[in-house]
Protein backbone atom coordinates (compact mmCIF):
# COMPACT_ATOMS: atom_id res chain seq x y z
CA UNK A 1 0.00 0.00 0.00
CA UNK A 2 1.34 3.42 -0.85
CA UNK A 3 0.33 6.51 1.06
CA UNK A 4 0.49 10.07 -0.15
CA UNK A 5 -0.41 12.45 2.68
CA UNK A 6 -1.62 15.98 1.93
CA UNK A 7 -1.89 18.46 4.78
CA UNK A 8 -4.20 21.46 4.68
CA UNK A 9 -4.38 23.26 8.02
CA UNK A 10 -5.74 20.76 10.54
CA UNK A 11 -7.22 18.53 7.85
CA UNK A 12 -5.17 15.58 6.73
CA UNK A 13 -6.16 13.89 3.53
CA UNK A 14 -4.57 10.66 2.48
CA UNK A 15 -4.71 9.14 -0.93
CA UNK A 16 -4.28 5.40 -0.78
CA UNK A 17 -3.23 3.60 -3.92
CA UNK A 18 -3.34 -0.17 -4.07
CA UNK A 19 -0.56 -1.56 -6.26
CA UNK A 20 -0.82 -4.99 -7.85
CA UNK A 21 1.37 -6.37 -5.02
CA UNK A 22 0.54 -4.38 -1.86
CA UNK A 23 3.46 -5.95 0.01
CA UNK A 24 6.02 -4.68 -2.51
CA UNK A 25 7.83 -1.84 -0.76
CA UNK A 26 5.60 -2.07 2.32
CA UNK A 27 7.19 -0.61 5.44
CA UNK A 28 5.57 -1.37 8.79
CA UNK A 29 6.97 1.82 10.30
CA UNK A 30 5.34 3.95 7.60
CA UNK A 31 2.06 2.08 7.96
CA UNK A 32 1.97 2.59 11.75
CA UNK A 33 2.77 6.31 11.39
CA UNK A 34 0.07 6.79 8.75
CA UNK A 35 -2.46 4.73 10.68
CA UNK A 36 -1.89 6.83 13.82
CA UNK A 37 -2.24 10.04 11.83
CA UNK A 38 -5.45 8.82 10.19
CA UNK A 39 -6.91 7.69 13.53
CA UNK A 40 -6.26 11.02 15.21
CA UNK A 41 -7.99 12.79 12.31
CA UNK A 42 -10.88 10.36 11.78
CA UNK A 43 -11.66 9.36 15.39
CA UNK A 44 -10.24 12.30 17.29
CA UNK A 45 -7.46 13.04 19.72
CA UNK A 46 -6.80 11.60 23.15
CA UNK A 47 -5.63 8.33 24.59
CA UNK A 48 -9.07 6.67 24.42
CA UNK A 49 -7.70 3.60 26.22
CA UNK A 50 -11.04 2.36 27.53
CA UNK A 51 -12.75 2.99 24.20
CA UNK A 52 -10.06 1.10 22.30
CA UNK A 53 -10.21 -1.81 24.76
CA UNK A 54 -14.00 -2.01 24.47
CA UNK A 55 -13.68 -2.00 20.71
CA UNK A 56 -11.11 -4.83 20.92
CA UNK A 57 -13.57 -6.83 23.06
CA UNK A 58 -16.24 -6.32 20.38
CA UNK A 59 -13.85 -7.41 17.66
CA UNK A 60 -12.78 -10.51 19.64
CA UNK A 61 -16.43 -11.59 19.62
CA UNK A 62 -16.58 -11.02 15.86
CA UNK A 63 -13.50 -13.24 15.42
CA UNK A 64 -15.17 -15.93 17.53
CA UNK A 65 -18.21 -15.77 15.27
CA UNK A 66 -16.16 -15.85 12.06
CA UNK A 67 -12.59 -17.04 12.69
CA UNK A 68 -11.87 -17.57 8.98
CA UNK A 69 -12.44 -13.90 8.15
CA UNK A 70 -8.98 -12.33 7.94
CA UNK A 71 -10.46 -8.83 8.12
CA UNK A 72 -11.70 -9.51 11.67
CA UNK A 73 -8.17 -10.50 12.76
CA UNK A 74 -6.81 -7.36 11.05
CA UNK A 75 -9.27 -5.25 13.05
CA UNK A 76 -7.58 -6.54 16.23
CA UNK A 77 -4.12 -5.67 14.91
CA UNK A 78 -5.19 -2.18 13.86
CA UNK A 79 -6.84 -1.52 17.22
CA UNK A 80 -3.72 -2.65 19.06
CA UNK A 81 -1.65 -0.25 16.94
CA UNK A 82 -4.15 2.53 17.62
CA UNK A 83 -4.10 1.90 21.36
CA UNK A 84 -0.29 1.80 21.52
CA UNK A 85 0.21 4.97 19.47
CA UNK A 86 -2.44 6.83 21.47
CA UNK A 87 -0.45 5.97 24.63
CA UNK A 88 2.57 7.66 23.08
CA UNK A 89 4.48 4.72 21.66
CA UNK A 90 6.16 5.48 18.33
CA UNK A 91 6.23 3.20 15.31
CA UNK A 92 9.86 2.37 16.18
CA UNK A 93 8.82 1.53 19.77
CA UNK A 94 6.10 -0.80 18.50
CA UNK A 95 8.36 -2.56 15.99
CA UNK A 96 11.11 -2.98 18.60
CA UNK A 97 8.51 -4.30 21.06
CA UNK A 98 7.26 -6.82 18.50
CA UNK A 99 10.76 -8.09 17.83
CA UNK A 100 11.79 -8.13 21.50
CA UNK A 101 8.65 -10.04 22.49
CA UNK A 102 9.15 -12.56 19.70
CA UNK A 103 12.71 -13.17 20.89
CA UNK A 104 11.35 -13.85 24.41
CA UNK A 105 8.68 -16.20 23.07
CA UNK A 106 11.23 -18.23 21.13
CA UNK A 107 13.18 -18.88 24.33
CA UNK A 108 10.15 -20.04 26.33
CA UNK A 109 8.61 -23.47 26.74
CA UNK A 110 4.87 -23.91 26.54
CA UNK A 111 2.39 -26.27 28.16
CA UNK A 112 0.37 -28.50 25.90
CA UNK A 113 -3.31 -27.69 26.38
CA UNK A 114 -6.57 -28.40 24.61
CA UNK A 115 -7.30 -26.29 21.56
CA UNK A 116 -9.89 -24.12 23.35
CA UNK A 117 -7.63 -23.14 26.27
CA UNK A 118 -4.99 -20.41 26.40
CA UNK A 119 -1.49 -21.76 25.85
CA UNK A 120 0.79 -19.96 28.27
CA UNK A 121 4.49 -20.39 28.78
CA UNK A 122 5.83 -22.43 31.68
CA UNK A 123 6.75 -19.98 34.40
CA UNK A 124 9.89 -20.24 36.48
CA UNK A 125 12.07 -21.93 33.89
Amino acid sequence: MQFNGKTTGNDIQMEVRRPADPTNGFRLETFIDRYALWSQQAIGPGQRTEGVLRHIEKEVQEVRENPDDLEEWIDLINLAIDGATRRGFSSKDIIKGLLDKFMKLQDRKFNQVSEDQPCEHIRGE
